[in-house]
């Protein structure tokens, strides 16, 4: 029986007692064992909380293999957190995330891809003519509950010692649930248990809503769609933005360039920034702030 259980029950039979003095001798019985009350939930006091955090081991921290998004995340992605990597639509979120997964090999990373598939992702290889990147996947996707997903993470873990996940995207599971599930952040308080329990990383990508500025402005994390509880359960929120003008026919053409916004990070570290990189065949190149700041100062965006 759980404390809750035990609170409920303790109360029916206090209250069908007739007699007051036996009544009275019950609710003391009953509050002196909820004083010495001892469980995972139970209230401690903060000092012994700061006492354990003083000595307890610096949680492990991965690089992304790009130097200034390493410092700016305060020292890269770390195990037990759950991060956020939004960008709109064609703009280079999953390919930014292949990229850190090429810069990773130790981590032996994990992929569970329910938007682009592996074979797709295998496909882009090829086409730019690169080696395959180290990491697993499932051979098939017939799921894509919570449940399976903690199941697959977990096997990940135990054969092959996994420390980045990534799960793409986010919306296309929590659109399977209802809507309290969406609205509560329930899946987002499940992975953020996974990636703790597991001492995993976890990187979640997700889709943005249409921005009031469109295309060929940064977007935010208020952007990212119908996610605002997954949001502030993150412990960091990247977006990936490839900048964009029109040519003399209207047409739409990506530059070379794309710009990664650090727009949250949760803890004592890190710090908010936009990153430039430049993008060739799939591959990320981490740009100085220098460059950043006079490519800033171009008016490229004639929309």
């Amino acid at each position: 029986m759980n404390q809750t259980e035990f609170n409920t029950q303790s109360e029916r039979i206090i209250l069908e007692i007739a007699n007051q003095a036996q009544r009275k001798q019950a609710q003391m019985i009953r509050d002196n064992l909820i004083k010495n009350y001892i469980g995972e939930d139970e209230v401690i006091t903060f000092e012994s909380i700061y006492e354990k955090e003083k000595v307890k081991p610096r949680r492990a921290f991965f690089s992304t293999g790009h130097a200034y998004l390493d410092e700016c995340l305060g020292g890269g992605v770390a195990e037990g957190e759950l991060i956020i990597i939004s960008g709109y639509t064609g703009n280079g979120k999953t390919s930014f995330c292949y990229d850190i997964t090429r810069n990773m090999p130790k981590q032996n990373c994990l992929w569970l891809p329910f938007e682009e598939s592996a074979e797709e992702l295998g496909e882009k290889s090829i086409k730019y003519g690169q080696a395959p990147i180290h990491f697993y996947t499932p051979k098939q996707l017939p799921r894509d509950d919570i449940q399976w997903i903690e199941e697959r993470i977990l096997e990940s873990v135990l054969k092959y010692n996994t420390k980045v996940v990534f799960i793409d995207n986010l919306h296309f599971i929590t659109m399977q649930e209802n809507q309290d599930f969406n609205k509560n952040g329930v899946f987002a308080k499940q992975l953020k248990r996974i990636a703790s329990k597991f001492e995993i990383a976890i990187v979640l990508i997700g889709h943005l809503r249409k921005s009031q500025g469109g295309i060929h402005t940064m977007p935010t994390y208020e952007d990212i769609q119908g996610s605002s509880d997954v949001v502030k359960l993150a412990n960091k929120v990247l977006a990936v933005w490839r900048e964009a003008k029109k040519d003399l026919n209207g047409q739409i053409n990506y530059t070379g360039y794309t710009k990664v916004a650090v727009q949250k990070v949760r803890g004592a570290y890190g710090k908010l920034e936009n990153i430039l990189f430049t993008w060739n065949k799939g591959v990320y190149a981490e740009q100085s702030a220098a460059a950043l700041v006079n490519e800033l100062n171009k008016d490229k965006y004639d929309f």
